[in-house]
């Protein structure tokens, strides 16, 4: 079987109707590579905001995740312009470290 170790921030994602959801590429990568039924570690930062606890709940789902706690998730607000989608930058969760990888299993 496949494993896949995917290690990026997961994203709240703040639409114009004011609406929120947990994103980034870290869980729509995490989507498809289980959708290829491969077994998924994902080693992620994220805050304590209701959407980032549904995102990191989802990301659980999918496989192991090793979460580094931060003091808020990083938002991205969608706004569209000229009909073009625009992805402004609202907040930012610190970076990932090195020693989140401490805990993880070697792959076989």
């Amino acid at each position: 079987m496949t494993e896949m170790l995917i290690v990026g921030g997961l994203t709240i994602d703040r639409f114009t109707d004011g609406s929120l959801a947990p994103g980034g590429s870290v869980l729509h990568a995490g989507l498809a590579t289980r959708a290829e039924d491969a077994r998924l570690t994902t080693l992620t930062v994220a805050g304590d905001e209701p959407a980032a606890r549904d995102g990191l709940a989802r990301l659980r789902e999918l496989g192991r995740l090793a979460h580094q706690q931060a003091s808020r998730t990083t938002f991205y607000r969608h706004d569209e312009r000229d009909g073009v989608r625009v992805l402004v930058l609202e907040a930012r969760a610190e970076p990932i470290q090195p020693a989140g990888l401490a805990g993880l299993d070697r792959p076989d």
